[in-house]
Parts: structure tokens; sequence; C-alpha cells
């Protein structure tokens, strides 16, 4: 196990120690160790993640020979909040440089997918209404879905619109979203691939009505 001294009223960061050292499960913490409760003598607040993709460990001490104990926590909270903030970034550039993540063929990334929008005829009237769109997860429990209809947009149109969106709402920056348009899907995967998904539901369409559908100010 590696160790690192601790000089009392000093504060510093440690990089690149090897995550298998540390207690698993240890991904994003801030301690608090009382007199006695540190091998080294340290009385103050501990904080500690992984980062990167190379699990990159990091800590920092903030100890109360040097800090308020408000002070200590304050700064502490604060730089917990931005390593969980670069963490969280991280996460989601490797998640849109990966393949196709799991969840099926019309998943682009994680909250981002192609799909098909079918609506039943209301009451009165007939046909089931078979709409190509791209739809986008909502951050945060409970906010449901965007869909942006190819009928409204356009193929083209509706893939830029849903990008925006999901860069709002995930608040990518102009690398990660280059990432993100990168992923465009071909229209054989609404053609072909989504469209066998449907038919196995009991939707039936033919590959030449979704191609219309697709562009339909085109036809």
């Amino acid at each position: 196990m590696h160790s690192c001294k601790y000089t009392l009223g000093q504060s510093f960061e440690v990089l690149a120690i090897e995550v298998d050292d540390y207690q698993e499960g240890l991904k994003m913490a801030v301690m608090f160790y009382g007199a006695g409760e540190h091998p080294a003598g340290f009385v103050g607040y501990r904080v500690a993640t992984t980062l990167g993709e190379e699990s990159e460990f990091r800590q920092r001490y903030f100890g109360l020979s040097e800090y308020s104990p408000a002070q200590a926590h304050s700064l502490a909270e604060s730089l917990d909040r931005k390593w969980r903030t670069e963490a969280e970034a991280v996460k989601r550039a490797k998640g849109l440089r990966q393949g196709r993540p799991k969840g099926g063929p019309g998943v682009l990334a994680m909250g981002f997918r192609a799909a098909f929008k079918v609506e039943r005829g209301r009451k009165g009237h007939y046909g089931t209404y078979i709409t190509p769109c791209f739809v986008v997860a909502n951050s945060g429990y409970g906010k449901g879905e965007t869909r942006f209809l190819t009928s409204v947009h356009g193929f083209d149109g509706a893939f830029a619109a849903a990008v925006d969106h999901y860069c709002k709402v995930y608040t990518l920056n102009d690398e990660e979203r280059k990432i993100l348009l990168a992923k465009k899907p071909s229209r054989d995967l609404f053609v072909h691939t989504l469209r066998l998904g449907l038919l196995k539901r009991g939707h039936i369409i033919t590959a030449a009505e979704v191609a219309r559908k697709l562009d339909p100010q085109s036809w």
C-alpha cells in the first residue's frame, strides 16, 4: 500500500496513486478526521476521488491547524463539488466517444436515441400514425422526454434540433457537441433496422413509406 506523509498545517494534493490501494467504492468522498482518528495525527477534512479515464486518484487535506472548522468544511465541500462536476464531464465525454452503448440499435448516446413515434388513431378514426423521430431524455427524475419529429423538421433538421436540445440539457461543450454530431445515423437505421422492430410488434409499414416520412418535404 502506498503511503503519504502529512505535515500538520499543510494542504496538498496527491495525483496518480493506484486506486487498488484504497477501499473499494471510495470514488468520491469528504471525510472528517477527529483527534486520534488519523494515523499521522491529522485533524480536519480529507477529499478523495478517482477521476478520469485512467482512474486517476486525487486527494486533498484541509487541516484545522491551518483553517477554521467552517473554512475547512467549506473548502472541502467546494472541492468535492468541483471534482464531481469534472468527473461527470469525463464520464459523459467517454460515453459519447465509445461505440453504441447498450440499449438497442437506436441508442446514439445516453439519453439520446432514434425511434418511431407510434400513435393510434383517436376514437372514431382509423389507422396508426408512425413518425420517425429523435428522442432526448430530459435530465432529472420525472422530466420526461422531448421528441423531434422528421414530419416537422425533416431528417437533418430533426437530428440537429435534437443535438441542440441535448447539448443544453446536458451542458455539453463544443468538443462534446462535435462528437455527438458525428454520431448522426444514416437513414437506413430507420428504413431497415428500426422498421424491423416495428414489424415485429405488428406495425406494418414499408421501407418506401419510412423513406417518405424521413423527408416529407421532398416528396
